[in-house]
């Protein structure tokens, strides 16, 4: 049987299942109890459909009725298209495989702001939820190859920044506004047990989430997301205030950012490759369209450059409080090559982007219950450099952690 046709037919035995049954005026799925499918691919059809017929009701009636009746009569054992064990195996295979990538996108409302959210895995919501926060200037689709592989055994939500990509921008972009939309996303979509992964920016929201609702989080993966390195104006408050005083002329205080124009997508992914030469380009790829947006005077990137606003005033001693305060099990995950990030973005002749001797770990012992991981191939975008190791640790952690 042509691949081609297993996918039909894999669809096919999903989407059956889905279709209310004549005797069932709701329009429910039916009771196991009431309801026996005859056959073996219609039994697997069933048990399919009872668990997933809320995820896939949306995309029902999207599927071409030729190819629907196709595939339904070679999945019930009917027609030309028959299967063997074999074959029958392979379409289960497929189903499976189809649900884990099947993807939907919610709109969560957040004090008038409205968030965009990517959904995986839907039919594990009974399971878990794993909420996965990007960082800035990146994109939730940007976390998609570690997702993909987590959404085997969780229920996955990627949420867009506000002010990223289809999510609004907004006017206000303190840190607790970003808390604030990650409980309305958890509250409007996630099951009953939550668990978080952040990166850089995201980190520091899901800590302080973790931190302040406590009840909520039973486990939370933080990905370069403890800082940069130790400033020499950390220390000196004169200093600090001349770096404040940067900062909110430059970030706080709208302004367009001056950047070059983007010719077109190829353009795009070119910088994209340039600025992070270890991400794979077929990922770039697939990505670009996520990142970019179009305007009026052609392509540009899809952030609010004020979205950077929320670090202007950020301190480690805040954000030791709120590591301190984590009661869920915590795992971090830190970049060998960081440095070469930090030291690009604010480097100067006194700071290289390195983190001193203990300098780490010190951060890690402020955790209660916090195992640390260094990523010795990775810089800053850990996603980017190696996404199948991370979304490996990840997979282990959560379900050692969640008992799944």
């Amino acid at each position: 049987m042509p691949y081609t046709k297993y996918l039909i037919a894999a669809s096919a035995i999903a989407l059956a299942a889905c279709q209310p049954q004549p005797t069932d005026p709701s329009g429910d799925p039916p009771d196991p109890s009431t309801y026996t499918p005859s056959g073996e691919a219609a039994q697997f059809s069933y048990a399919v459909g009872v668990d997933v017929a809320r995820s896939l009701e949306q995309v029902a009636d999207k599927v071409d009725p030729e190819a629907f009746s196709a595939g339904f009569a070679a999945a019930h054992g009917g027609g030309e298209l028959a299967m063997s064990d074999e074959e029958m195996t392979a379409v289960k295979t497929s189903v499976s495989q189809s649900l884990q990538q099947a993807q939907q996108v919610h709109q969560v409302v957040s004090n008038g702001i409205e968030l965009s959210v990517l959904e995986l895995a839907a039919h594990h919501k009974n399971r878990a939820t794993l909420v996965m926060q990007h960082g800035l200037r990146d994109s939730a689709y940007a976390l998609l190859p570690v997702a993909r592989q987590l959404s085997k055994h969780f229920h996955v939500l990627l949420p867009e920044l506000r002010g990223h990509g289809r999510s609004d921008p907004s006017n206000a972009y303190g840190v607790y506004d970003f808390v604030l939309d990650l409980k309305e996303v958890t509250s409007a979509l996630a099951g009953e047990r939550i668990a978080l992964f952040g990166h850089s920016l995201g980190g520091h929201i899901v800590s302080k989430y973790a931190a302040i609702f406590p009840e909520q989080v039973e486990a939370i993966a933080v990905v370069e997301g403890l800082g940069p390195p130790h400033r020499a104006h950390e220390s000196n408050e004169a200093a600090e205030m001349q770096v404040l005083q940067f900062m909110i002329m430059n970030r706080l205080r709208h302004q367009e950012r001056r950047t070059r124009p983007i010719k077109n997508q190829a353009d795009a992914v070119n910088r994209l490759l340039r600025n992070n030469p270890r991400l794979d380009a077929g990922q770039a790829q697939e990505l670009i369209p996520h990142l970019l947006k179009e305007t009026d005077d052609g392509l540009a990137w899809a952030f609010d450059s004020r979205a950077s606003s929320v670090f202007v005033g950020a301190s480690r001693a805040n954000d030791a409080k709120f590591w301190r305060n984590i009661q869920a099990p915590a795992c971090v995950v830190s970049g060998s090559l960081s440095y070469e990030y930090w030291g690009a973005e604010m480097g100067d002749a006194n700071f290289d982007g390195r983190f001193a001797e203990n300098e780490m770990q010190q951060r890690i012992d402020l955790f209660q219950d916090c195992q640390h991981h260094w990523f010795e191939q990775s810089g800053h975008m850990v996603h980017y450099d190696e996404p199948d190791r991370l979304a490996d640790l990840c997979t282990q952690f959560y379900r050692e952690k969640l008992g799944l």
